[in-house]
C-alpha cells in the first residue's frame, strides 16, 4: 500500500508499507523543481580562479588545461543524471568567440568521480579556455547553469576573467 505525504516546496515522498514490519520507507523522490547550482569554479593548470580576475598573456599555459567545475544539488543531496552547461563569450577575432558545452558527471572530461553532482569539463585543448599561449588578450565571460529535466533553467554563476599581457 502506497501513501502520498504532503508536498512542502516541491519535494513529495511517497512512502511504502514495508512487509513484516508494518514500518514504512522513502521508495520515491521528486525534487525536478529544487535543483540549484551551489558552487562552480575555474582553474587554469590547477591554479583556482576567481571572477573578476586576470591572467597574463604568457602564463603556464604553454601545457596543461582550462578546468570548468560546477556542483548541482537537490534538497536531498548531489544530483547526478542531470545537465549542466556553460555559455562563453571571448573576445572577438577568436574562432567560436561565443557558444555553449557540456558539463559531464560520468567520469569522463577531467570528471573525477561519477555520480557525485560534480559537473566537469577539462578544456586542454584550448576550445573553450584562455590557458593555452594564444588565448587573445580581453575578457572571458562564462555563465554555468544547470538544468531541470523539463528543460528550465536553475540559477546561473557568473565568472568574467580577463588575458592581459
Amino acid at each position: 500500500m502506497h501513501r502520498a505525504l504532503p508536498v512542502f516546496g516541491t519535494v513529495a515522498l511517497l512512502l511504502a508499507a514495508c512487509s513484516g514490519d508494518g514500518g514504512s520507507s522513502p521508495t520515491a523522490i521528486d525534487a525536478g523543481d529544487t535543483l540549484t547550482l551551489t558552487s562552480a569554479s575555474l582553474s587554469i593548470n590547477g591554479q583556482p580562479l576567481q571572477t573578476g580576475d586576470s591572467v597574463h598573456h604568457n602564463h603556464d599555459g604553454a601545457a596543461g588545461a582550462t578546468r570548468f567545475e560546477a556542483t548541482l544539488m537537490s534538497p536531498l543531496g548531489p544530483a547526478p543524471g542531470h545537465r549542466v552547461e556553460v555559455s562563453f563569450e571571448r573576445p572577438g577575432g577568436m574562432m567560436h568567440s561565443a557558444g555553449s558545452f557540456h558539463l559531464y558527471d560520468d567520469g569522463t572530461h577531467g570528471d573525477r568521480i561519477a555520480g557525485d553532482g560534480v559537473y566537469c569539463f577539462e578544456d586542454s585543448e584550448g576550445a573553450y579556455g584562455l590557458h593555452h599561449m594564444e588565448a587573445h588578450h580581453g575578457q572571458y565571460d562564462y555563465d554555468f547553469c544547470g538544468f531541470h529535466p523539463d528543460g528550465r533553467e536553475t540559477n546561473h554563476w557568473a565568472f568574467h576573467v580577463t588575458v592581459v599581457d
